[in-house]
């Protein structure tokens, strides 16, 4: 059976799709040849949704940081970390992380202390999400439909498009919300053989009880929906405070194939400027685990044969690239 990628991406006004679907997939490259498996045509599809509320993308042209189409965080080929420095930062995260859930606790009368979870998700993530679950409230492009309708229909109608293939989802930050929903409630028919959460702000405590809203419970771990048959990883950098409680495991039960989230702690490398945002999808879909879980994925029922005739013909054709563009291999 045929096999496929697909990707969601996350909140705010994006590059234009071909540009931001490119993107995508230089970074997929990119954590390919960081495990020694070079590849360039995988078969993938982002699921683009920014247009719904956005209209006009962001221009990668336009210099003027006042300017609202101005882009600030473009792809970037990764500078690269030794393993002594992702060691040492390791160390550093979970120090962090167990700091941050320190923070999150109830009071006297059992309410969340909201005021401890980072500005990030009160000033600029809540915003968003209140927009989607408020589903009166109408795409400014698009007229008449709710957005979190539009939204969702867009992943749907993707998903049923490669019903009759092997399914790995990738879902970047509120894209992570929009796949849960999807998947439990929109086209729950469809098998999704892995999901992968990337940044995902499934375990803030707002985002469950909303999930827990949909389902119709009051209390307890909402499932993970049955439409995932094989595996839901869940990736997350300590220092994304998006995901500061990346801890999905403790959150949702098991479906009915027994699949529950696998939290894999990674560290995400993006950096412009000199200032890292340990958030950022482009960073997250280099690492090397997500690119052992992808390669896995698509290299299901080949021979080690074939597998070593096509890394020894990519880096070939790396090693072409690089001849022809005059640079240095970067990653």
């Amino acid at each position: 059976m045929k096999r496929i990628i697909i990707g969601i991406h996350g909140l705010g006004n994006k590059p234009p799709a071909s540009l931001y679907r490119s993107w995508w997939r230089k970074s997929l490259y990119e954590g390919f040849s960081r495990i020694g498996h070079p590849r360039r045509n995988l078969p993938f599809e982002l699921v683009y949704w920014a247009d719904i509320m956005h209209p006009a993308p962001l221009d990668p042209s336009i210099k003027d940081p006042d300017d609202k189409r101005y882009l600030d965080e473009p792809y970037l080929i990764a500078a690269g970390a030794s393993a002594v420095k992702q060691s040492i930062l390791r160390k550093k995260f979970l120090q962090l992380f167990g700091k941050q859930l320190d923070r999150l606790k109830l009071d006297g009368e059992g309410q969340i202390i909201w005021k401890h979870i980072t500005d990030l998700i009160i000033q600029r993530y809540f915003f968003e999400l209140d927009s989607y679950y408020r589903n009166s409230w109408v795409s400014p492009v698009e007229g008449s439909q709710p957005v979190r309708d539009r939204i969702r229909s867009r992943l749907a109608e993707a998903l049923r498009r490669h019903h009759d293939k092997e399914i790995l989802l990738i879902a970047h930050s509120m894209g992570a919300i929009i796949a849960y929903d999807v998947l439990a409630h929109t086209v729950p028919e469809v098998r999704v053989q892995q999901l992968i959460t990337i940044g995902a702000p499934l375990g803030v405590p707002v985002v469950v009880q909303k999930i827990r809203n949909e389902w119709g419970l009051n209390a307890g771990m909402p499932p993970t929906p049955d439409a995932v048959v094989e595996r839901w990883y869940n990736l997350a950098d300590l220092e994304d405070k998006v995901a500061f409680d990346y801890q999905l495991a403790d959150d949702y039960r098991p479906n009915r194939h027994q699949v529950a989230p696998l939290d894999v702690q990674v560290v995400n490398d993006y950096v412009i400027q000199r200032k890292r945002n340990p958030h950022k999808d482009f960073g997250y879909l280099r690492t090397r685990e997500l690119a052992r879980i992808c390669f896995n994925f698509i290299s299901q029922g080949s021979s080690i044969g074939r597998i070593r005739r096509l890394d020894l013909q990519y880096r070939l054709w790396e090693k072409l690239l690089q001849w022809a563009k005059g640079s240095p291999q970067s990653t």
